[in-house]
């Protein structure tokens, strides 16, 4: 891996986009996953969006009660009996984004995550593979020049 490839980007949206154009190096040609050209947040398949399971129903994360940003973007959704907090950052000990969900009161949620993966400069351009390993998911890109282009998943918790 060369150098600048060693550097993950991401942008975050406040209306409850919490990975958009996830990027190894350059962020053009090495996009992991699409980046969100809607202002008004009409369409929902570009970037990262979750959804949390509250009384049976899963419930899209949108607008929140509080958005914060330091060198960490942070999301807090109260609920009638809960907070919940969504915290997205890089790792300066790797290439690599995390992005935690937890409840303030301590709560088991369900989350759902969705994004519209491309592994490359377009959609729909690239095909990819994913696979499972326990709790990881590896998403490789099929037939690509270079080889050792893929990103990998974990969940935690």
């Amino acid at each position: 891996m060369k150098k600048c490839e060693n550097i993950m980007t991401t942008t975050a949206y406040m209306y409850g986009v919490f990975n958009s154009r996830i990027s190894a190096g350059n962020i053009n040609f090495n996009k992991m996953m699409t980046n969100t050209r809607n202002p008004l947040n009409i369409l929902k398949t570009s970037g990262q969006r979750i959804c949390v399971r509250i009384r049976g129903i899963y419930r899209l994360l949108a607008m929140p009660s509080l958005f914060e940003i330091g060198f960490y973007v942070r999301w807090y959704y109260k609920t009638d009996d809960d907070l919940i907090i969504i915290t997205n950052y890089a790792s300066s000990a790797g290439p690599e984004i995390r992005l935690e969900c937890r409840s303030e009161e301590g709560k088991s949620n369900s989350f759902l995550a969705t994004g519209q993966i491309s592994m490359g400069p377009n959609e729909y351009e690239h095909p990819f593979t994913i696979r499972q390993e326990g709790n990881a998911f590896t998403i490789r890109r099929v037939k690509s020049r270079r080889a050792g282009r893929f990103i990998r998943i974990c969940a935690t918790g």
